[in-house]
């Protein structure tokens, strides 16, 4: 019989998915939490009508929000039933993402859950303080930043699911792409970069997600970036990175980790350009494959760029999939 396991994972995106046919490729039956995405909360008409009444009376209350709060609740307690019906020891494995979100009750009850519990915290564990209040609630707990790594945290690197295929294509349609979401350090390297590679002929897809609405000016007045108005799912993402020579990847100022693109680069086959020059510290660097980009050195990208692709040896490859990293979660 299949082992059952818990991912516990927050997200606006499709990668839900993903983890489950990896995870049932490598025997495991998956359940997730939430178990179903929480939509947006749409008010009625009438709700809009005494929205208008009550701002009259009372200018300071937003009656919208309280709504909406009150819908986001709903759905939270929905979930925490669902997770609370299961009898103790009912999931063989949890995998907490992001435990710094979660409770510390709820946490309790994950692992009453669950014959063993695991943290994997994909984001810098000193960008989230409330994190290092959690690891005692695990069994195992994983970072993906080595910096972060100690005697109660263990480091392991993000991966790419194996069971995703892709083909070949041979002529790609931009030569450089950056698909992410708005910080201001990345919009101005990303329209300083454009410049660049307008000049030296080379075409791209430099496309930025904002919410908030401050930023929209900026984007809407950009003659190098798109603005995006929605959020691509993840498999149309490494559909566009598989459509581009070379992937760019911009890391954040507090943290080391790499990104998932390192690793959706080697499993494409594909060159990247990167801000963050701890990469030259995993086995899969070669200067050939990524270029570590800097203020002064933009002028050696062309260089790079006609440097041949150096594959990986298969024994690479394979460490960084998913159900290597799996294996290394469970083991």
């Amino acid at each position: 019989m299949n082992k059952k396991i818990l991912i516990v994972l927050q997200t606006k995106n499709d990668i839900i998915n993903n983890f489950k046919d990896n995870l049932i490729c490598n025997s495991f039956n998956p359940f997730f939490y939430p178990n179903y995405t929480l939509q947006p909360y749409q008010p009625s008409f009438i709700t809009k009508c005494i929205n208008l009444i009550i701002h009259f009376v009372y200018p300071k209350f937003n009656y919208l929000n309280y709504r909406r709060k009150r819908h986001e609740k709903t759905y939270n307690i929905t979930q925490h039933k669902f997770v609370n019906s299961l009898q103790n020891d009912f999931f063989e494995y949890t995998i907490v993402f992001r435990a710094d979100l979660l409770s510390d009750d709820f946490l309790t009850l994950l692992k009453q859950k669950s014959k063993k519990i695991i943290a994997y915290q994909w984001d810098g564990m000193n960008r989230y303080q409330n994190i290092f209040n959690k690891i005692k609630f695990f069994d195992s707990f994983y970072c993906f930043d080595p910096n972060d790594e100690n005697e109660n945290v263990k480091f392991l690197p993000n991966f790419y699911f194996d069971n995703l295929k892709f083909n070949k294509i041979n002529n790609p349609k931009y030569d450089f792409i950056y698909i992410g979401y708005f910080t201001k350090e990345r919009f101005y390297l990303l329209e300083k970069l454009s410049k660049y590679l307008i000049k030296k002929n080379y075409n791209y897809n430099f496309s930025l997600k904002s919410f908030d609405s401050k930023d929209y000016e900026l984007l809407e007045n950009s003659e190098y970036i798109t603005k995006l108005d929605t959020v691509y799912s993840y498999n149309n993402l490494l559909d566009l990175h598989n459509n581009s020579r070379i992937i760019l990847d911009l890391k954040v100022d507090i943290h080391d980790g790499l990104s998932f693109r390192f690793f959706e680069a080697i499993q494409l086959g594909k060159k990247l350009i990167t801000t963050n020059s701890s990469v030259v510290n995993y086995d899969f660097y070669h200067p050939n494959n990524i270029f570590i980009l800097a203020d002064e050195n933009m002028n050696e990208l062309i260089h790079f760029i006609e440097l041949p692709y150096i594959r990986p040896s298969n024994e690479i490859i394979k460490k960084y999939s998913f159900s290597n990293w799996l294996s290394k979660l469970v083991e």
